[in-house]
């Protein structure tokens, strides 16, 4: 498992420069990147300008690949999104040509629309098979898996025609059905919840079938009924049990992939943008220690103490023993004295 920014989730999407930045400086791994926004800018300016901060920043992985698009629209509409993934896949390969090579990108994600305003769940439910299937047989080409994941707060389906796939068995249904090797889920530990899932629902699954994973909190005691995305908490600032369950299942069954944190960015109105993210970070260090998944660490704040404390101590013994050494010259020599005398 390794430490995965999205910079969304902290009021920096888009801004490339700063997420690479504060992944870099406050222990990350990977972060997110939006690869429909990226091919965007690819149109624009070409796919070196596109890329340029990913290729520079060698040491971090993009832990979760946002893929935008439209499973739901019209003919017209999904071809023109598969056909991008051909400048996609060449903002992916400046991106590994680097280091660490296919590892630096090796999954993205699709993330569902839980109604339809054209479509009934049935019909809707095939049109999914097929056209995310398509997807996947291409990113098959390039070794990338396709995570799945799902939107679960009531207010997303709310005066909508037809609702769609948002609870965790459905999607499972889905990503059966779909019958692809490289396609798994998306798993988001707030919207599992909020769907009606539970850890049973996992147990079911092997670790190779999550794609990625981002932990979030909700307030204790919330009603599910009416709980929205501004009520997405850091790691620790809620009700973490499922958290903590969700990553011992992962450390257990040994899950390599992403974990990213996933407040909601009204969350941290007003705080500095670092500090919150530092904090992020150590909320998943203290969970992943505490399911034994890597060993605890301290700040270099606290190391520099320690360090501190412990020159401190050497050179009191060294003082204590030199003093020692100079209190027994002192008296070998006045017994040599005495012994002149004598």
């Amino acid at each position: 498992m390794f430490k995965n920014l999205d910079g969304e989730c902290f009021g920096i999407a888009g801004r490339q420069n700063e997420v690479v930045e504060f992944a870099l400086s406050n222990g990350y791994d990977g972060i997110s990147v939006d690869f429909t926004d990226l091919h965007s800018r690819a149109a624009a300016s070409g796919v070196d300008f596109a890329a340029r901060f990913l290729v520079s920043a060698k040491s971090l992985n993009v832990g979760v690949g946002r893929l935008n698009f439209r499973i739901d629209g019209t003919d017209d509409e999904f071809n023109s999104d598969l056909e991008s993934l051909t400048t996609i896949f060449e903002i992916i390969d400046a991106i590994r040509g680097v280091d660490k090579g296919e590892n630096r990108v090796d999954h993205l994600s699709i993330i569902l629309k839980p109604f339809s305003d054209k479509h009934a769940y049935h019909d809707n439910f095939e049109l999914h098979r097929t056209r995310i299937g398509q997807i996947a047989d291409k990113l098959a080409e390039k070794s990338i898996r396709l995570g799945i994941g799902i939107q679960a707060a009531p207010s997303k389906r709310e005066g909508k025609e037809f609702e769609f796939v948002y609870q965790p068995e459905a999607l499972i249904t889905l990503v059966k059905t779909i019958g692809k090797s490289n396609v798994g889920i998306s798993l988001n530990t707030w919207d599992w919840l909020v769907g009606g899932g539970a850890l049973d629902q996992l147990s079911e699954l092997s670790a190779d079938q999550i794609v990625d994973v981002t932990l979030t909190d909700m307030p204790n005691d919330v009603d599910l009924t009416t709980v929205s995305n501004t009520d997405r908490l850091m790691p620790g600032a809620g009700d973490s049990a499922f958290c903590v369950k969700v990553c011992k299942w992962l450390h257990e069954n040994n899950f390599a992939g992403p974990i990213t944190p996933g407040p909601s960015s009204s969350q941290f109105s007003g705080s500095s943008r670092d500090a919150v993210i530092h904090k992020a970070s150590n909320a998943i260090d203290e969970i992943l220690v505490e399911v034994g998944a890597i060993e605890p660490t301290i700040s270099p704040v606290a190391a520099a103490a320690q360090a501190a404390e412990a020159a401190a101590e050497a050179e009191a013994a060294a003082a204590a023993e030199s003093e020692g050494s100079e209190t027994e010259g002192s008296e070998t020599k006045k017994d040599e004295t005495e012994a002149v005398k004598s």
